[in-house]
This record gives C-alpha cells, structure tokens and sequence, in this order.
C-alpha cells in the first residue's frame, strides 16, 4: 500500500501534460480491483485529484469501465473497489 500511495502522491505533483500520469492513474484503478478492502479507501482518496487533470475521454472511459465492474463482476472485493473510485 504505501508504495501505491507515494506514487499517487508524487503524481499529483506532475504536469497536467505529463504522460506518466494515464499510466499512474491506471495503475491505481488496478490497485483498486486486485486490493484489499482496507487498501480501496485509501487508494480511491488520492485517485480522485488525479482524475481531475487528466483529458476528459480518458476520465469517461476510466468510469465506464468501472461502471461496467460494478454490474458485471462476480467478485465482491471487485465491485468494492470499483465503487469507490
């Protein structure tokens, strides 16, 4: 957890432009689905000001997958973690 948590950290300091930042951010809606139920809060509060600089289209299609986790998988620790985010 504290490994995911200092790059989400460090990525909230990146330019709005900076083309490590998708990759960050899908890293941590990952982390969201394969966590622990005790990690998901913690990953979804520093997942959020990310979503926040990023273009538009990828935060939509960021949402529709996870929308599409929340109704169609069968595992609990899953559909948690994709609702947090």
């Amino acid at each position: 957890l504290s490994c995911i948590i200092f790059i989400a950290s460090l990525a909230a300091h990146m330019e709005a432009d900076d083309k490590r930042l998708l990759s960050i951010v899908s890293s941590l809606i990952d982390s969201l689905l394969v966590s622990s139920e005790s990690m998901q809060p913690s990953i979804a509060q520093h997942l959020a000001p990310l979503m926040a600089v990023i273009p538009e289209e990828q935060v939509q299609a960021y949402v529709t997958r996870l929308f599409k986790t929340v109704e169609v998988s069968k595992e609990r620790y899953e559909r948690r973690g994709a609702a947090w985010a």
